[in-house]
């Protein structure tokens, strides 16, 4: 039936609460499609809140992963590359992943536009080996010179040598530990290695890009985000960095904050951390300490008793001392206003709740990130839930999945 114009108008016309009901109704994608259409209607939809992309894994041969919506509990179907690839970030709508052979590339599973990162071979680490296709790396040299921007080797590596082998189906747990994007548009990428390697790596996602480079920092990068069209970085000791000359892929750090925050019960070197930006601008660093591996089933209501990560949210503060002098320093605290966090492997975010009044304020939304440990545990329930900062309780988050391969926060977008 063909469309006339009177219809056009009447579509036109429809009030911003009835557009609103129209695009609630829509699976994510659709809904998507529907606030592209015009201004009006992009303004009258809500926007997007993260969603869990859960991996189907090798043991499916079809090509899609499973998006749950935090918003109404429905699932649906995106496109992915290949079942067997492990995600490795989530940025502004994209998704980095690693496929079997160790190979780099970006995703958008909404639109099903990929790109290619660079092959990791281009790192000055790694020798010709007798035995292609193993990763033999060379912790002399180059690494040596920019890890831990310039820290001598750590003692395991004193006693087994001088090299590492590692054979490609490994890449992904061994040595790859995470992947931070920048703008859609801009497409710059960051990748963290393993902690055993220390030093981060830049390279450019559009096509030409030929290497990713090495960049010194202070005592190795343990998170990054992209903020304020800079890299900023957070190191195992909880320093934090800036990273300049982004649009020149020249990738130098200075220091931005030269304090850790202090935990109260002395074992620092138990939490992981993560770096968040405000909404405002602020920084944050969540701490995370997880539990000894205790899961073995997925259950779908996961009780709230069961052994899970706990959390502690540091957040940057202005101090004045008796000269007046301004120093920066790490505040813990259990209140984060009307917002939540997301953290796991994609870049973390904090969210106000204004924007996404079916979230919890208060809370962090947090899935499983050690890759070598969710690899070897392949068969238990994932470390995954709603983590409440008032009262320290989990709740489900609806949905369960197993540890491998790891589930993903992702906020899908046609960018």
């Amino acid at each position: 039936m063909a469309i006339t114009r009177t219809a056009l108008a009447h579509w036109a016309g429809l009030l911003p609460e009835h557009l609103a009901d129209i695009g609630d109704r829509l699976l994510i994608q659709d809904r998507l499609a529907f606030a592209a259409v015009c201004s009006t209607w992009r303004a009258a939809c809500n926007s997007v809140a993260p969603c869990l992309v859960l991996p189907s894994g090798n043991s499916s041969p079809a090509t899609t992963s499973t998006l749950y919506s935090l918003t109404d509990g429905r699932v649906e179907a995106v496109r992915a590359p290949d079942p067997s690839q492990v995600i490795l970030g989530s940025s502004g709508g994209w998704l980095a992943m690693a496929d079997e052979l160790g190979v780099l590339r970006i995703a958008n599973p909404v639109t099903g536009e990929q790109a290619k990162l660079p092959a990791i071979s281009t790192l000055p680490i790694f020798l010709d080996t007798v035995a292609p296709p193993w990763f033999t790396i060379d912790m002399r040299g180059d690494l040596a010179r920019v890890r831990f921007a310039g820290a001598p080797p750590i003692q395991e590596y004193h006693d087994a040598g001088w090299f590492i082998s590692i054979p490609p189906e490994l890449m992904h747990v061994s040595f790859y530990r995470k992947v931070v994007l920048s703008s859609p548009r801009q497409r710059a990428a960051m990748l963290i290695l393993n902690r055993r390697f220390g030093a981060p790596a830049f390279a450019t996602a559009a096509e030409g890009a030929a290497e990713w480079r090495l960049a010194p920092s202070r005592d190795g990068v343990e998170d990054a985000i992209y903020h304020n069209r800079q890299f900023y970085s957070v190191s195992y000791a909880g320093i934090v960095e800036a990273w300049d000359d982004v649009d020149r892929g020249e990738f130098t750090s200075r220091v931005v904050v030269n304090a850790a925050p202090i935990m109260d019960d002395g074992e620092h070197h138990l939490y992981s951390k993560y770096l968040v930006a405000a909404p405002d601008g602020r920084l944050i660093i969540v701490l995370r300490r997880r539990p000894d591996r205790i899961r073995s089933t997925t259950t779908p209501a996961q009780p709230t008793n069961c052994r899970t990560s706990v959390f502690k949210v540091h957040v940057l503060v202005d101090d004045d001392d008796e000269l007046g002098t301004v120093h920066q320093s790490w505040k813990e605290t259990t209140s984060i206003g009307d917002a939540v966090l997301f953290v796991g492997v994609n870049t973390p975010l904090c969210l106000p709740t204004r924007e996404h009044p079916e979230l919890k304020t208060g809370c962090i939304y947090f899935t499983d990130d050690d890759l070598w440990e969710s690899w070897l545990h392949n068969e238990d329930a994932a470390d995954m839930g709603v983590y409440s900062l008032k009262d320290g309780t989990v709740q489900a988050l609806g949905t369960t999945h197993q540890s491998w391969p790891q589930a993903a926060w992702f906020t899908p977008s046609l960018a």
